[in-house]
């Protein structure tokens, strides 16, 4: 085999990203092959009858600038990776430019790349439109929140660690829905029922994970995300269904963050269960754990709907 087709062999083995011209013309080869960061791999190989064309077309591949209109798009010819300046360029009006052209467009992942090298039939067509026309991830139905979406309002009461009961309390909960689908506003306040005075104040974002393809009766994943005003934030996770249920807990440490700054208990867990009533009211219950004590029965309350979302 002559040396000069040797030499253009080993630079169809060069490896390069999308986004870079392959290196393939006669005038380049002397450069690439004799360049100390040249990096050679068997895993990405231009097809050989590349190669051969080029070898074939040399005066085609790189017309002078006499020849070439002034609307001529040009391909830049780089090393390996991008090393060092381009080394040449070719138009695209040519088969091989062409090619180039459309392999520093080309979008399609490793592997669709690499099977197009089997198919030369392919070899120089524009598969950007391919990577466009990818479908849209399915949107997240929110059917099976409806029945929770809106302005809650009732009473509740706070618990003590032996079952007995600290406070009574008014609650106004507000779930609505916001710019970005699948996911709702949420703010609890509380209010002292014998006293008056403000007591508890929540506020964050319920997320719909994923529904796509679920029935209006499917378990929906749901994460919720709330701030608390004493140096305190949760991430719980659980599910939502339009039968009216949604249960959600932390998980490990990683579900609650704690200010240094904060004082007082340290909360460990903490789960929650909302249950649509009978008669179309909200009933829930919270459950917490801290280093001194198990989880226990927190909060219960009985909510009933007074503004629709």
């Amino acid at each position: 085999m002559p040396s000069r087709l040797r030499k253009l062999l080993q630079v169809s083995s060069l490896i390069f990203s999308p986004s870079e011209a392959l290196i393939v013309t006669p005038r380049a080869s002397k450069a690439v092959l004799s360049h100390p960061t040249l990096h050679l791999s068997r895993e990405r190989r231009l097809p050989a009858p590349v190669l051969r064309h080029a070898a074939a077309d040399k005066t085609s591949s790189e017309p002078s600038s006499g020849e070439r209109g002034d609307d001529d798009e040009m391909v830049e010819l780089k090393l390996p990776r991008g090393f060092g300046p381009a080394v040449g360029r070719i138009s695209t009006r040519s088969w091989l430019g062409k090619v180039l052209a459309a392999h520093v467009r080309d979008q399609r992942s490793a592997l669709e790349q690499t099977a197009s090298l089997f198919q030369p039939w392919t070899w120089g067509k524009d598969h950007q439109q391919h990577a466009m026309s990818t479908p849209a991830a399915v949107p997240v139905t929110t059917n099976a929140v409806e029945w929770l979406q809106g302005v809650w309002e009732g009473e509740g009461k706070v618990f003590k660690s032996d079952g007995s009961v600290a406070k009574e309390y008014t609650e106004v909960l507000s779930i609505q829905p916001t710019a970005k689908a699948g996911v709702f506003g949420w703010t609890s306040r509380t209010t002292n029922k014998h006293e008056g005075n403000p007591m508890h104040t929540e506020t964050g974002f319920m997320r719909l994970v994923d529904a796509a393809g679920g029935s209006s009766l499917a378990a929906v994943p749901v994460d919720l995300s709330l701030s608390h005003p004493f140096g305190l934030s949760e991430v719980e996770v659980g599910k939502v269904t339009s039968e009216g249920v949604l249960s959600l807990s932390t998980t490990g440490v990683e579900g609650i963050v704690r200010s240094p700054l904060a004082s007082g208990k340290r909360t460990t867990s903490l789960r929650r269960e909302f249950i649509r009533a009978e008669g179309g009211d909200l009933s829930y219950r919270v459950w917490m754990g801290t280093t001194e004590k198990e989880p226990y029965l927190h909060l219960e309350a009985r909510l009933h709907k007074t503004t629709a979302a």
